[in-house]
């Protein structure tokens, strides 16, 4: 049986990867948050809190909303976070740590090089505050991130 705070952790990351893929949905469509409030008929606060700051008593009927406006199916939305979240319930053995990576790897790769460039700096970032030892070339042609 699962413990009532790990539902509860699950549950918000759940609607934090959730609100993270509408916001790219959204901007892959072109649209800023302001814009998909106006077609929503609400002001631009609701789809901030949506893409960034969901809380547990976000409305399924909100996240309803953003989907129809955008258009997309909120179905694809939550199976895209829960397969994106099985990262977490991998098993830490040394191959399933392997194909860890290699799964971060190619997700890193999958992201626009704006966000590669974050992702590759604060993971550098953390690296460093590592006391295990760990090479770090600082490059600033970050074409390496690319596939």
């Amino acid at each position: 049986m699962t413990e009532p705070g790990r539902i509860f952790d699950e549950y918000e990351a759940l609607l934090r990867r959730m609100g993270e893929n509408l916001a790219r949905v959204r901007m892959a469509r072109g649209m800023t948050q302001r814009q998909l409030a106006q077609v929503m008929g609400k002001n631009q606060g609701i789809v901030a809190k949506v893409e960034k700051y969901p809380s547990r008593d976000i409305t399924f009927r909100c996240l309803y909303e953003v989907c129809r406006a955008l258009p997309v199916s909120m179905g694809d939305v939550v199976t895209e976070a829960e397969k994106e979240l099985e990262l977490y319930k991998l098993s830490r053995a040394p191959s399933a740590v392997s194909d860890r990576m290699k799964n971060i790897t190619g997700r890193l790769n999958s992201l626009p090089e704006e966000e590669q460039v974050w992702m590759a700096e604060m993971i550098e970032g953390l690296l460093k505050r590592t006391r295990l030892p760990a090479k770090i070339t600082r490059r600033t042609d970050r074409s390496h991130l690319m596939v």
